[in-house]
């Protein structure tokens, strides 16, 4: 006999049933399985669980309170790149940027990369390309202002995105976008880098990617 798998409608659960329309009869699929039988919590694990549920209640009533606050989710602000948990956030989406543009854009392209940190407590001046960025901890980055900079020095174009830094946590403040080291409107630089690249990445020019990716 025949047997195909469906899936009830008020469960995820896949029953094995008879391909036969007469007579018949669903038999759950876990019924043949062995299933482990589980040792009760001990009291440690108990209280490990314990403080692992009011961490998490805390954490989401935080959130709560949080995005109250705000205009949109922080799911939201985090996929526009405008708050860091720390420094080490920001290198790792560099290091994944950086990886993914040899996919998605002509080899020719050169692009630039600097991150310079103003410490105001220390009140010294720091700058680091993507490498040296990897090295860095979150605690040599904990007060101050932070300049991320992206070139592309053959359409002479750089952005550039200004974040405060609190308790070595990032916050966007502003973009700036030069051209031939001018100054120009965030959205005019966007449609220049656009104009620039399309000749150089198919995933832009056929608009499977917009020009942020590139930023």
């Amino acid at each position: 006999m025949q047997t195909r798998f469906e899936f009830d409608r008020m469960t995820t659960e896949p029953s094995i049933v008879s391909s036969e329309k007469h007579g018949a009869i669903p038999v759950t699929a876990t019924e043949n399985l062995q299933i482990p039988q589980l040792p009760a919590f001990t009291a440690q694990q108990r209280a490990l669980l314990d403080q692992f549920f009011e961490l998490n209640q805390r954490y989401k009533d935080s959130l709560h309170q949080a995005e109250e606050s705000l205009t949109m989710s922080l799911t939201t602000y985090r996929q526009n790149r405008m708050c860091y948990g720390d420094i080490t956030d920001v290198a790792c989406f560099r290091r994944e940027f950086f990886e993914t543009v040899h996919v998605i854009l002509s080899s020719s392209v050169t692009i630039g990369y600097e991150m310079a940190f103003h410490d105001h407590t220390t009140h010294r001046k720091r700058s680091w390309d993507l490498d040296a960025l990897l090295r860095v901890k979150p605690d040599q980055v904990a007060n101050g202002d932070l300049v991320e900079t992206i070139s592309y020095p053959q359409a002479k174009l750089r952005l550039r995105r200004h974040y405060v830094v609190q308790n070595q946590h990032l916050y966007w403040r502003t973009n700036q976008v030069t051209h031939h080291q001018q100054v120009v409107p965030w959205t005019e630089g966007l449609m220049l880098l656009q104009k620039f690249l399309e000749p150089h990445s198919i995933w832009l020019a056929h608009h499977f990617l917009s020009v942020q990716a590139y930023t």
